[in-house]
């Protein structure tokens, strides 16, 4: 593991990609990388009380998009149960067809 430097900007940059990729593709498989990264940063470089702060408030929003994704995830599984289950019973109706 090499030590890099990295500014302010970059970590916003970070932030702002890894979030717009979040909002775009739900199936990226970056969200492990995002945050072991990002953690390797603020490991390797020194930031205002006020910078982490700031990526501690980005990081929240993070996670709560996640639990949104989370969610609507859930509710599209109780639906589509639901529908296999209508299904099921629709084809077992002798008069289906």
């Amino acid at each position: 593991m090499q030590k890099t430097q990295v500014t302010w900007d970059e970590i916003i940059e970070k932030f702002d990609n890894f979030e717009c990729k979040l909002t775009k593709d739900i199936n990226d498989s970056s969200l492990e990388s995002f945050f072991r990264l990002l953690q390797e940063d603020f490991t390797n470089n020194k930031f205002e009380k006020v910078q982490i702060e700031e990526a501690k408030k980005r990081t929240e929003k993070i996670i709560i998009i996640l639990d949104k994704l989370k969610a609507d995830l859930q509710q599209k599984t109780i639906d589509l149960m639901e529908h296999s289950t209508k299904l099921v019973k629709y084809i077992k109706t002798p008069n289906a067809f």
